[in-house]
């Protein structure tokens, strides 16, 4: 299996997932409950067919690990509803999240340095950087989250610009895009 392949699949899956909904309820409702864990699942799948991770693909895991930590619909499965509460009401949540924020912007960096052209290298860092500046706005404010789209996309345009051949960077990010622009989309037309 190639690394194109598990992005589809896990795309693929999403998709049939939202269309059965649809077929159902005759509204597009994606799976984002499950994005963080499929997310991690995809990693694991895309670095087993790599076999040489580095310390980008460290920082990958680290990252997805600390989104998936986060995740309400996996914590369920560990906690009862007063565990729950509580573990919401400590810091411990804001900080699973900085965390997060800081190893993703971590590897975006290093992902962006590693384009070919100067100017991409420069535009791919700032799209990094005000991807994760929104993505922090997007906690606060309602419906930030949509602006975030915007460096997103750039961002992995960038990429797929610069390489011929897509690296397995270019297809995490590309299967991150798809969560993130899914996920809120689906949240905005829901009217959450």
């Amino acid at each position: 299996m190639t690394r194109e392949q598990v992005v589809r699949l896990t795309i693929l899956t999403a998709c049939i997932f939202g269309f059965s909904i649809y077929m159902q309820k005759g509204t597009w409702v994606f799976p984002f409950p499950m994005y963080e864990l499929s997310m991690l699942g995809a990693l694991i799948g895309l670095y087993f067919i790599d076999k040489k991770p580095g310390i980008i693909g460290v920082l990958a895991f680290v990252w997805a690990l600390l989104q998936l930590s986060t995740s309400q619909f996996v914590l369920e499965f560990f906690f009862d509803d007063q565990d729950f509460v509580l573990f919401y009401d400590s810091s411990l949540p804001d900080f699973l999240i900085l965390g997060f924020v800081l190893v993703f912007l971590s590897w975006g960096i290093l992902i962006s340095l590693k384009l070919r052209q100067f100017m991409f290298r420069i535009l791919g860092i700032i799209g990094c950087v005000v991807f994760i500046s929104s993505y922090f706005v997007g906690a606060l404010l309602e419906h930030a989250f949509l602006w975030a789209m915007i460096p997103l996309v750039g961002w992995l345009i960038l990429l797929i610009l610069d390489e011929k051949e897509g690296t397995i960077h270019r297809n995490i990010l590309f299967l991150f895009t798809f969560f993130f622009i899914s996920k809120h989309l689906t949240l905005f037309w829901m009217g959450g």
